[in-house]
């Protein structure tokens, strides 16, 4: 039997947009682990150079057991809720990569939406959602340059056995990680 670890926060696994580029954003507000909280902004480009920006960076560590990205980088992240209806991150990397992406929020549906997946390194993952916030648009800028127009990516994504969605949301949720 398999033991998980529960890290509670939101996810939100990929947003696609026009020019190529997928992000993804995570925020653990509890994780059992040596660093009780942290967030992570994941960045896919055209060519799949997959990046992890990691905060605070004694964090990447316990990424490297779940995940076989290119690079994983410390960063400074700050999530703004400006109300229900938005999300303002930002991301200044040790790298001086430098993000911005500002999400308009649409309606919020409570339910129990349960996932299960094995990442790139082979660790088996459960996902539980509590509580689903649609994406109605985003807008974002990496290092300076605009990402374009949030889009459907013209083939599917994955991180590991999971597949990014078509249509992005935010994800309140329960991400059960494999025990090491």
């Amino acid at each position: 039997m398999k033991n998980f670890l529960p890290f509670k926060g939101f996810l939100c696994p990929g947003i696609y947009f026009s020019s190529g580029y997928c992000v993804w954003l995570m925020q653990w507000t509890y994780t059992p682990t040596e660093v009780e909280t942290f967030s992570e902004i994941w960045v896919f480009t055209p060519e799949d150079n997959r990046t992890a920006y990691i905060d605070p960076v004694k964090a990447i560590p316990i990424f490297r057991i779940y995940h076989d990205f290119n690079n994983a980088i410390g960063a400074e992240i700050t999530w703004d809720w400006k109300d229900s209806s938005s999300l303002f991150a930002t991301l200044r990397a040790s790298d001086n990569t430098a993000l911005e992406i500002q999400l308009k929020l649409g309606p919020a549906f409570d339910m129990e939406i349960v996932n299960e997946a094995v990442t790139e390194t082979g660790m088996a993952v459960r996902h539980q959602s509590d509580r689903i916030v649609v994406i109605e648009n985003a807008c974002a800028s990496f290092n300076g340059i605009g990402l374009g127009k949030i889009s459907k990516s013209p083939k599917p994504i994955y991180v590991g056995s999971a597949q990014v969605p078509a249509d992005p949301v935010i994800s309140f949720c329960t991400h059960y990680l494999e025990s090491s």
